[in-house]
């Protein structure tokens, strides 16, 4: 997003000008804030769209926020009350596009991720995803255990992409 005042030929290290430390800090807030990279790039257009841009954020996060409290509310009542006559109803909805992969589960013997980083596997599509401008919603990330006779094979990780 910010293009380098210069870059050494040799060593391939980029060089900001201070006039671009305004932006750069930008950036890195609105990074810190899990704005997306496509969302941040309007946000660096002028002050107005950057205002509208931390508007949208800020209503996606007070979205997420109650959709968080209503379950911690429902997980209370459960705690407390224990079973209840529930009222099911099905719904349909849209279909959502999503960016994903599947992994599987190392075979014996070989090394797991055990040090609790993100797989490659999964940080690679979302990358890419984001590049192509698409606007992932992270909050929204699922995963699903694969099963075959009953053990654990693999697991599929999707996060919705917002349509535009």
């Amino acid at each position: 997003m910010l293009r380098p005042a210069a870059v050494d030929p040799w060593s391939r290290y980029r060089r900001y000008s201070a006039e671009q430390l305004q932006d750069a800090l930008l950036l890195k807030v609105l990074r810190a804030a899990d704005v997306p990279l496509a969302r941040a790039a309007r946000a660096l257009t002028g002050r107005q769209e950057g205002g509208v841009v931390l508007a949208e954020h800020r209503a996606r996060i007070a979205a997420e926020r109650a959709r968080q409290d209503e379950a911690v509310a429902l997980a209370a009542a459960l705690l407390e009350g224990g079973a209840q006559q529930w009222h099911a109803q099905e719904r349909t909805a849209e279909a959502q596009p999503c960016a994903g992969v599947v992994l599987t589960v190392p075979v014996d013997g070989e090394d797991g991720d055990e040090d609790g980083a993100v797989h490659p596997a999964v940080v690679t599509p979302l990358v890419r995803a984001e590049r192509r401008g698409a606007e992932l919603e992270l909050a929204g990330m699922r995963q699903v255990g694969l099963l075959e006779d009953g053990q654990v094979v693999g697991v599929e990780v999707a996060v919705p992409v917002a349509r535009r």
